[in-house]
């Protein structure tokens, strides 16, 4: 049992292992010590950590487990389990609530897709679809919505979209992957333009007035030139007859939610880049006053972007950061910003408040204090124990069925002349019976006393884009290449040159990220200069002489802090590389020791 949290009074309604004594204690040691008991024969170990690549040393014996039960909210710890449950090949049931709604879903090595595969951030039950409460809200609980996507949108899916770039050395965009999401690049733009220039503090706030003219003005203009006024819908009526029209909003400093919303924002942005800028509300002011002085016309720098000269300017930018090993470093350990209700230090419930009024405000819908947009958010009403004690009842069920029917799918690894099971073949017989008897997902809303069980999500072959190739074509996660141990970094380079000819340009530990080998990219005149220059030349060529496992031991036991005995059957690692000048993407290796 892992969790790194504490318990906290919100906690105290919806569950009877925690009480009012056990506040500021960690969950997982109160959970185990309440369980026990009610049940001393039960073994349990606790861990009070975060699930994250940060603590990969936690999982060292993630093999010995049978499967997995997750309850985790977190987006980066549900990635990272996923991750861990793929290249382990174990089972994961999966349950969540929301209110009274919760969902089960299974994930079985080989037999479905993997929970990295699917939307695991979609709603359960929508009374009202997320692009119709997006663009036309008509209450103030849409808008707190809203503003809670909002935050993702900004606050986290570019950090984490940064992070894969550098992860899969992918250090060009090309139009088809920009044309999929302009407001992810612009955003990812805006904040290595930040990270590049972090003294620059006319930028940093300059930003915050760009933001907000971004989504209060310029989006209600597309809003509007996408349904004019004049409108009619399919019915022959005014399209905007039943909804709330919008009006622009402009940034005024001496309005309370403006400036509000405006500071909650960049303080979340300075934690989160890691930038140490010190400021209060009225040093913000200042400055800010400074930038509307000069006129800032944010409209025309969004046109700009907008023309398609914002592409160029991104990967400009990625090109510098490609030879930027310090600035790579630096987003590799930043840490992607986890949503947190009851921390106002972290101004995330502020974030979400001011933006939820301000919407308001534009659609003229009432307004609310901070006191609901703090409840709202959080979800504490309507989350109740009866929904906790649904899911829980539906996830051991399929723990009963998986062991009652022996619903172990047979492990079958990748070798070098590997040929992919074609999409629409047949499951085998054992399979079959796992679909029947074991494997259903649940979605339920225990207000409307909605229950739906599906089948388990069909195995997926990895997407790859446009410009990137597989190796073999067709895999899923589940797969894996096996190589036998007893290399060096060398050695492995070299293997998949001569086996695939494959010029390897990224090498790095499945479950920790931690990289052991980047390839050379072709370098102009100064880089060359610069890497003659580079003192770490030597360190690089003898760590490429040492062997994988001595490598991976090495950096195990220096997280784990302890001079320990580790011992390992398997590593799990990723490679990227070029064939060809085409981009190439591997199923995970499985390096036997």
């Amino acid at each position: 049992m892992i969790d790194g949290e504490f318990v906290e009074l919100s906690n105290l309604n919806r569950q009877f292992l925690f009480h009012k004594k056990d506040i500021g204690k960690y969950k997982t040691l109160i959970a185990k010590d309440s369980a026990n008991k009610i049940n001393n024969d039960l073994k349990c170990k606790a861990l009070c950590s975060r699930i994250s690549d940060d603590n990969y040393h936690l999982f060292k014996d993630f093999d010995k487990y049978d499967l997995i039960l997750s309850a985790i909210d977190s987006n980066d710890g549900n990635s990272y389990l996923s991750e861990l449950c793929q290249i382990y090949e174990k089972i994961l049931i999966k349950g969540g609530i929301k209110g009274p709604q919760g969902k089960v879903e299974i994930f079985n090595p080989k037999t479905t897709c993997s929970l990295n595969d699917i939307d695991y951030h979609q709603m359960l039950i929508e009374e009202v679809p997320k692009c119709t409460r997006r663009r036309f809200p008509k209450k103030i609980e849409d808008c707190i919505d809203n503003a809670r996507d909002l935050f993702e949108e900004f606050n986290r899916i570019p950090f984490i979209y940064l992070k894969e770039i550098i992860k899969k050395n992918i250090f060009h965009i090309n139009d088809d992957i920009f044309e999929d999401s302009i407001e992810k690049h612009l955003l990812v733009y805006k904040y290595l333009q930040i990270l590049f220039n972090k003294n620059d503090y006319d930028n940093f706030f300059s930003f915050g007035l760009f933001v907000f003219h971004y989504l209060f003005s310029h989006k209600i203009n597309l809003l509007l030139s996408q349904y004019p006024l004049v409108l009619l819908d399919e019915d022959y009526k005014p399209f905007w007859s039943n909804k709330i029209i919008p009006t622009k909003l402009i940034f005024d400093i001496d309005d309370e939610l403006s400036f509000n919303f405006v500071f909650s924002f960049l303080k979340i942005i300075n934690n989160s880049l890691q930038l140490n800028i010190e400021f209060n509300e009225n040093f913000m002011r200042e400055k800010i006053n400074n930038l509307i002085n000069n006129n800032n016309s944010y409209e025309n720098e969004i046109k700009e972007l907008n023309s398609g000269i914002l592409l160029k300017k991104l990967n400009f930018l990625l090109d510098e950061l490609k030879n930027n090993t310090n600035l790579i470093n630096e987003i590799k350990n930043l840490m992607v910003p986890e949503f947190e209700k009851d921390k106002p230090e972290l101004y995330h419930i502020s974030f979400i408040h001011n933006y939820a009024n301000l919407e308001a405000k534009s659609y003229k819908i009432p307004k609310c204090d901070k006191f609901y947009s703090f409840e709202y958010v959080g979800k504490i009403g309507p989350t109740i124990i009866t929904s906790i004690a649904t899911v829980s009842g539906f996830m051991s069920l399929q723990i009963f069925g998986i062991f009652a029917n022996l619903m172990f799918v047979e492990n079958s690894e990748i070798s070098p002349n590997y040929e992919p099971k074609k999409e629409k073949e047949e499951f085998s017989e054992e399979e079959d019976e796992l679909k029947e008897n074991a494997l259903h997902n649940l979605v339920y809303n225990l207000g409307s006393n909605e229950f739906f069980f599906s089948e388990f999500y069909e195995p997926k072959y990895s997407d790859l884009g446009l410009n990137i190739k597989g190796l073999p074509e067709k895999f899923t996660k589940w797969d894996k290449i096996i190589i036998n141990g007893g290399k060096t970094v060398n050695e492995l380079v070299n293997l998949f040159k001569e086996r695939y000819g494959l010029i390897s340009t990224l090498i790095y530990f499945a479950d920790s990220n931690f990289e052991i080998y980047r390839g050379k990219e072709k370098m102009d005149l100064k880089d060359k200069i610069k890497n003659l220059r580079n003192k770490n030349k030597k360190e690089d060529k003898k760590e490429n002489e040492k062997k994988i496992e001595d490598i991976y031991l090495e950096k195990l036991k220096n997280k784990a802090n302890k001079n320990i005995d580790i011992k390992i059957k398997y590593i799990f690692i990723n490679v990227n590389g070029k064939i060809s000048n085409t981009q190439v993407r591997l199923p995970v290796i499985k390096y036997i020791i």
